[in-house]
């Protein structure tokens, strides 16, 4: 009889811990709400398109490592991984891997900026933001798409799209640090330019 009044009592202090939890949670969801302005998913999903666009491009890589021989640790591959024995037979086999490994590079080395931009754009203008991220990642994928099949001049087209993405929130971001420096931030009138992607 003891043991069922200590498990009920268990079961009582494990609902009423999962219940505080969940009540903690759904506080901190409010005060995240209150602080961040509406339409604040759109910069969610901006991010979550990036993300998409990351693997995307790190399964090109892995495929082209697969398919021409090329091992962890080495990032790029050079004249030596050719060989009879080698999955690169020649010099268009290691330029080939090498571009599919580009793609994602290039993509790594500007993400985070793209990422921070987005996010600091976003608490002023969160459509805008996202869809720049949104763009970014598109052509992100497009990018890695015709860099790895055609090499340099199969990324045109990404690049262009990408750009779409990226520069409007670099600049976006740069002018807003530059008015508050300058004492003229206002997020009502410094960017009423943009006031439809709120």
């Amino acid at each position: 009889m003891e043991s069922k009044v200590s498990s009920k009592d268990s079961l009582l202090l494990f609902i009423l811990e999962t219940y505080n939890t969940t009540q903690q949670y759904n506080i901190n969801i409010i005060i995240m709400s209150a602080l961040l302005p509406d339409n604040y998913s759109w910069v969610v999903l901006g991010l979550f398109s990036t993300i998409v666009a990351n693997v995307y491009l790190q399964f090109i890589v892995i495929k082209a490592r697969k398919k021409y021989g090329i091992k962890l640790p080495t990032l790029y591959a050079t004249a030596d991984h050719i060989g009879e024995k080698s999955l690169c037979k020649s010099q268009a086999d290691v330029d080939a891997y090498n571009s599919a490994q580009r793609t994602h590079q290039q993509t790594c080395e500007n993400i985070n900026t793209v990422r921070i931009c987005g996010v600091v754009n976003g608490l002023l203008f969160p459509r805008f933001a996202g869809i720049c991220m949104g763009l970014y990642s598109i052509g992100r994928i497009v990018f890695g798409k015709g860099y790895s099949s055609g090499g340099p001049s199969g990324r045109k087209m990404g690049g262009i799209i990408s750009h779409l993405g990226d520069i409007p929130l670099n600049l976006c971001c740069t002018l807003y640090t530059a008015a508050v420096l300058m004492g003229y931030a206002s997020s009502d009138g410094l960017f009423d330019l943009f006031a439809l992607f709120q």
